[in-house]
């Protein structure tokens, strides 16, 4: 435990996707308003995460990013469950007994659903966001899963759904907060998370010397 009472946590963004309908592209890559999504996503852990490491898919370009590591999936093919699983074992490996998982495709996700799972990590291994419909990227996992998680991305069922059935994950209710999970999969949602980025900054209070 840290000294403000929460659980010690490192944080793992995933960025290895393939991006197929958005031409190929790198999404850590994408520029929304004056930053990275990748950097974005770093900063957003960055507030309550001790250490963090990028999921760079089955074969990663280089071994670090911005000063973190990043970690080729455990099982390629694995899908998502594969970079989690691999996340794992890194931050087990570097002391932490939890890991907070980000992707990096979402452009308005802060940190708030992560304090809420981190005030509830007694209840579960796993705990998984929850709006309409469980966030099953925007996750906090227990380390002790990585070897489960490893043979879980080898298998036949690969998705995070089935893991998290099986181990008997907790959802935590965040209806409220479904905007932010608003994702970047075609060039529309890139079209439109660019014009809210607008909106959004057009929105902030402006001091009375600007």
């Amino acid at each position: 435990m840290s000294d403000n009472g929460r659980i010690q946590c490192a944080g793992l963004v995933l960025a290895g996707g393939g991006a197929v309908r958005l031409g190929g592209v790198d999404k850590a890559q994408i520029q929304i308003g004056d930053q990275t999504l990748l950097l974005r996503a770093i900063g957003i852990l960055g507030q309550f995460a001790e250490a963090i490491a990028i999921s760079g898919g089955p074969d990663p370009t280089g071994s670090e990013m911005h000063g973190h590591p990043v970690l080729k999936d455990v099982s390629p093919g694995g899908g998502p469950l594969g970079g989690i699983a691999a996340g794992l074992s890194w931050a087990a490996e570097e002391g932490f007994e939890w890991l907070a998982v980000m992707p990096v495709d979402a452009p308005f996700l802060d940190e708030v659903p992560y304090l809420r799972l981190i005030e509830k990590a007694s209840e579960s291994p796993l705990l998984i966001a929850e709006t309409s419909r469980p966030q099953w990227l925007a996750s906090l996992w227990a380390t002790r899963l990585a070897t489960d998680a490893g043979q879980a991305a080898a298998g036949e069922d690969k998705s995070i759904a089935h893991f998290a059935k099986v181990i008997g994950a907790t959802k935590i209710a965040m209806p409220e907060l479904a905007p932010m999970f608003d994702n970047i999969n075609t060039p529309e949602d890139l079209a439109k998370a660019r014009a809210r980025a607008v909106q959004n900054s057009n929105q902030e209070p402006r001091s009375d010397n600007v």
